[in-house]
């Protein structure tokens, strides 16, 4: 039976922690991390959790974007080509192929509640992972899907997207 864990505030220092690889094949325990953290995810409004965001330090991401935002603090106006990324645990991904081009939009964190600001990140990338049978899988992602993986592999490393912003006029309330 999965259970909704509860999500780490901003300063825990957990989140500011490198995650450790996963190792395959995956043990009990780790495919039971997965399954609690889809079911987190899927009780909150937002689109992704890294582990270490729920006090698990490993390399895994659960993602879930649909085609059209669920809350108003997301802007998917900015991506005019979003494509839905459906729901996907991504174990020990890593980045590849990063554009030159950086674009400035708004990120939120479920860490963070309540808040956002403006952050600048690669337009699009390469992401490659591991499914939960170890079986690598790759996409490009572009746009809103590409700035949702960086702000999540930044969790994986001990970063918050706070760390990011530049201009702090614009860490604001939702």
């Amino acid at each position: 039976m999965s259970q909704i864990l509860p999500i780490l505030k901003a300063g825990s220092p957990l989140l500011y922690q490198q995650a450790k690889a996963v190792t395959f094949p995956l043990t009990p325990e780790t495919l039971a991390h997965a399954r609690h953290m889809i079911a987190t995810l899927k009780n909150t409004d937002g689109l992704a959790l890294a582990a270490p965001q729920v006090g698990i330090p490993l390399q895994m991401l659960v993602i879930n974007i649909p085609q059209t935002a669920p809350a108003k603090r997301y802007d998917f106006s900015s991506d005019p080509d979003h494509k839905a990324f459906p729901l996907t645990v991504l174990v020990n991904p890593t980045l590849s192929h990063l554009s030159e081009e950086k674009i400035d939009g708004w990120e939120s964190c479920l860490s963070f509640p309540g808040y956002r600001g403006k952050v600048s990140r690669h337009r699009s990338l390469q992401c490659d992972w591991f499914d939960l049978d170890g079986k690598p899988q790759s996409q490009k992602c572009d746009g809103f899907n590409a700035r949702v993986i960086q702000h999540e592999f930044d969790h994986l490393h001990g970063t918050v997207y706070v760390e990011r912003i530049k201009d702090f006029s614009t860490f604001t309330f939702i």
